[in-house]
């Protein structure tokens, strides 16, 4: 069944561990609207941005598929309004960030993203019908932040910019001393 332009039910619906582990992982008529509502108003101004086929690593789970991969208990995933995507060749900021600018959707987050790793994560966007928060996370070394920010490079620069502190207090120490050691010589000269 075709939800959009360029997603199918198969795809949003496709999962190894419910094959593996014989779960299955069937939308009901609601959640498959919500399927469409996310195919029709994200994945599809995704996939024509970019012009890269992809295709979602997670999209719906059943509650018995998302409980044996140990997904939040009130996932959008179980509702069919969340898909987690990356399109090959395209950095995840990249893509986090042009879904930030140019999207409306419920939550976008840039998932286990390390900006040293190309390719590294993956980006979860949900969309709700019914009300979006357009709220912005990453999640870095198990914990989620506000916003996108730069893939974690807030907290390098951010320890960077405590550094750079810290050394102009020393720098400003040591020339308050060297001055001192300054005027001495020249009061007793």
């Amino acid at each position: 069944m075709r939800l959009s332009r360029y997603f199918t039910l198969e795809e949003m619906t496709k999962s190894q561990t419910a094959e593996r582990l014989g779960i299955p992982n069937s939308p009901n008529d609601e959640e498959v609207v919500k399927l469409e509502a996310l195919c029709n108003r994200v994945l599809d101004f995704v996939r024509e941005n970019f012009d890269i086929p992809f295709s979602p690593s997670s999209g719906f789970r059943s509650a018995s598929l998302n409980k044996a991969i140990g997904g939040a208990q009130y996932s959008q995933h179980v509702e069919g309004k969340a898909a987690d995507i990356g399109i090959p060749g395209i950095d995840n900021l990249t893509l986090a960030l042009w879904v930030k600018d140019n999207l409306e959707f419920d939550q976008l987050i840039l998932e286990s993203y390390e900006p040293t790793k190309p390719g590294s994560g993956w980006v979860h966007v949900s969309y709700d019908s019914s009300a979006n928060r357009m709220e912005c996370l990453r999640y870095v070394d198990g914990n989620y932040h506000t916003g996108i920010g730069n893939g974690g490079l807030d907290h390098v620069r951010s320890h960077a910019s405590s550094l750079r502190t810290t050394l102009d207090a020393l720098i400003f120490s040591v020339l308050n001393f060297l001055r001192g050691i300054l005027s001495l010589r020249r009061n007793n000269d």
